[in-house]
């Protein structure tokens, strides 16, 4: 039933740092929502050039063919972030998305791929 309060959600993550510059993971998830499911799974890297640059890309594929999550398709996503640090606790991120789906789901229903990108500060104490 769509209409479930209860969302059972199996979430693994495995990250290895490989030196001293460069994280690589992936991500899984499945979920049952009463009588329909979905599942995802992710890559991810990071390579830090220096203590004021660093490189992420990752690559995500989500699959809700039953229209648990309101998707009612197969998405995928590819990201590529540039971190500039700017004091310890801070950064500027740049960062290019593109995201493509089975079905035109982006742009009113009409496309089936979008790109985006955004420039953000972010802080953390």
């Amino acid at each position: 039933d769509r209409g479930s309060p209860w969302r059972n959600l199996i979430d693994a993550v495995v990250l290895q740092k490989i030196g001293e510059q460069l994280t690589v993971g992936i991500n899984g998830d499945y979920a049952i929502e009463g009588d329909v499911s979905w599942y995802g799974a992710a890559l991810m890297a990071n390579y830090k050039f220096s203590p004021m640059f660093r490189l992420a890309a990752r690559a995500e594929r989500f699959y809700d063919l039953q229209n648990a999550r309101a998707v009612g398709t197969a998405v995928s996503e590819a990201t590529l972030t540039a971190g500039f640090a700017i004091a310890d606790h801070s950064e500027i991120r740049a960062e290019v998305r593109g995201d493509f789906a089975d079905q035109p789901i982006f742009n009113g229903g009409t496309a089936n791929n979008q790109a985006t990108a955004q420039l953000a500060f972010l802080a953390w104490f």
